[in-house]
């Protein structure tokens, strides 16, 4: 780092840098009561700065990993280094590592903050570089390469090495190294920097077991171009890698942020209604397998879970189909409304208290519980063949699951009224702002985000394409308006029934619990028209 510490860098901030410094990296408001200097420490640490980066975009990443491979460096360096030919790009990077406190900039040249290079220690997929290397090398190697490149005059060996280091990285330079290499030796290098491959297959017994002089890797070993690192195998030096592609390392980089373009959608009135319609079949569905629960007419495996047969079986007592009666169930233990002990499944305590509340506050309820979920509810519902589903398996937990379900619909809440999102530019827009929310690649961060755009949809949460006035209060974390557009949307619980001539009861609404509790004790239920008007029929 420059001659200022990060310590120092946060003296100078605004009390608002500061509060935005808390928003992003949550973890360092517990050192925030020692002072500046407490934060600056935890800041700087692996742990901190490995949260940091799950949560950065694309371009803070490629920026940071091009950072580590060539620090200290200006936004032209970075710029050179990868091929972009957007210096405007990598400075808005660099910006928003700076006010997350991963980067420091002092006088227009980047400095990483604290572990940063011990986080990204193969930044770009390279290898380590030649100061790293430099102990490997056999001193007649090292001076000899030092020689050659003009990188004497100081009698510190590490002085030295950074000086073969910087000179390596010139591709001027490396062609005097060059200059009397064979042909093969060439042709080796050249392929490793193709490769961008750092390591390098040595033979068992190395270094008693001489190569071939003849070897090309001979050549390049003793050229110091090369150095072993274990007994089987050896390293190239990522300035080489630098040096060798004057093109930048990574000339393609999504930098910038992913646009993602409204089209033509439904109206507002259009959305808030089918959303509505969506909410109370969810809702309804809910509370049919919260009683289906409560009854005990719900079969768990012996291997645990709900197999396919009876999930088939509950969707169509709930009216969904079978994928997403699925995740009702999934979202209904992340809620702790059921449980699964002894091997048998049972509604919860919560689940008698979550009955008493209002109709919009139970929804409420469990769309919240979604938001906050640590983990996907799609994810985990195929058995181990990949072919049968089974509900309530043994899915793991998404550290970061909560935090990119946050991004994707703060992304959908961006269309306006009146427009859609582009199906095809979602993932992609999403996944950019921060592709290390989304697992390890398996399944791909496309389709977690598929899945959170289904459930979503299957909660009334979006419709058309387009967010429903209750995800955008839930996003905007607006509880007036939140109580408001909920309430309209799931009408209140009725408390009064029609006793028709042809033995069938009817409520124009939900029934409150407890009657359509009693009502379903009595009589079957009946289809619903449209969603809200719950029938029941007698027999004789």
């Amino acid at each position: 780092m420059g001659a200022m510490t990060l310590s120092d860098h946060l003296a100078a901030w605004s009390a608002d840098d500061l509060a935005e410094l808390m928003q992003h990296r949550a973890d360092l408001l517990a050192a925030s009561d020692r002072g500046l200097d407490a934060v600056a420490r935890k800041a700087g640490t692996a742990v901190s700065l490995g949260r940091a980066l799950v949560a950065a975009d694309v371009g803070m990443l490629v920026v940071a990993e091009a950072l580590v491979a060539k620090s200290p460096a200006t936004v032209a360096d970075l710029d050179d280094l990868l091929g972009t030919e957007d210096p405007v790009g990598i400075a808005d990077a660099v910006e928003r590592l700076r006010r997350r406190a991963v980067v420091v900039v002092e006088d227009g040249v980047v400095f990483p903050v604290g572990a940063l290079a011990d986080l990204l220690h193969r930044p770009l997929g390279l290898g380590p570089s030649f100061v790293e290397l430099a102990d490997q090398l056999a001193p007649d190697v090292f001076d000899r390469l030092a020689a050659r490149l003009r990188a004497v005059g100081t009698d510190h060996r590490s002085a030295t090495a950074r000086a073969v280091a910087h000179r390596l990285s010139d591709p001027i330079a490396l062609a005097v190294v060059l200059e009397d290499a064979p042909d093969d030796a060439r042709r080796l290098l050249e392929d490793l920097i193709d490769r961008r491959s750092p390591a390098v297959a040595l033979p068992t017994g190395f270094p008693y077991k001489t190569l071939d002089p003849a070897d090309p890797l001979a050549w390049l070993l003793g050229a110091g171009l090369v150095a072993p690192v274990t007994e089987t195998g050896a390293e190239l030096p990522r300035e080489l890698v630098m040096a060798g592609r004057p093109d930048g390392l990574a000339p393609g980089a999504a930098i910038r942020p992913v646009e993602l373009d409204a089209v033509d959608g439904l109206s507002a009135d259009v959305v808030s209604g089918d959303a509505a319609d969506r909410a109370n079949l969810f809702l309804d569905a809910a509370e049919s397998i919260l009683r289906l629960v409560g009854n005990g007419e719900v079969s768990v495996r012996k291997a645990g879970g709900i197999g396919p047969r009876e999930l088939k079986r509950l969707a169509k007592r709930c009216g969904l189909e079978p994928l997403a009666t699925a995740r009702l169930f999934e979202l209904l233990a992340l809620a702790r409304l059921i449980t699964v002990t002894e091997g048998r499944l049972a509604a919860t305590e919560l689940a008698g208290r979550w009955w008493r509340m209002q109709r919009h506050r139970r929804y409420l309820a469990l769309a919240r519980a979604w938001l906050v979920a640590d983990r996907f509810l799609s994810r985990g519902l195929l058995d181990g063949d990949g072919t049968s589903m089974i509900a309530l398996g043994d899915a793991e937990p998404v550290a970061a699951a909560a935090a990119g379900r946050a991004v994707a619909l703060a992304t959908v809440c961006r269309v306006p009224d009146g427009a859609a999102f582009d199906q095809d530019q979602l993932a992609g827009a999403i996944v950019w702002q921060g592709p290390n929310l989304w697992g390890t690649g398996q399944p791909p961060a496309e389709v977690l985000v598929d899945w959170t755009i289904e459930e979503a949809e299957l909660l009334g949460l979006i419709a058309g394409s387009a967010p429903s006035p209750i995800l955008r209060a839930l996003v905007a974390e607006d509880e007036t308006a939140l109580t408001e557009v909920a309430g309209d949307a799931l009408a209140d619980d009725q408390d009064r029934f029609v006793l028709q001539s042809d033995l069938t009861a009817v409520s124009f609404g939900p029934l409150a619990p407890s009657i359509g509790r009693s009502l379903a004790q009595m009589a079957d239920r009946a289809g619903e028209a449209d969603g809200r008007t719950a029938g029941y029929r007698f027999t004789e």
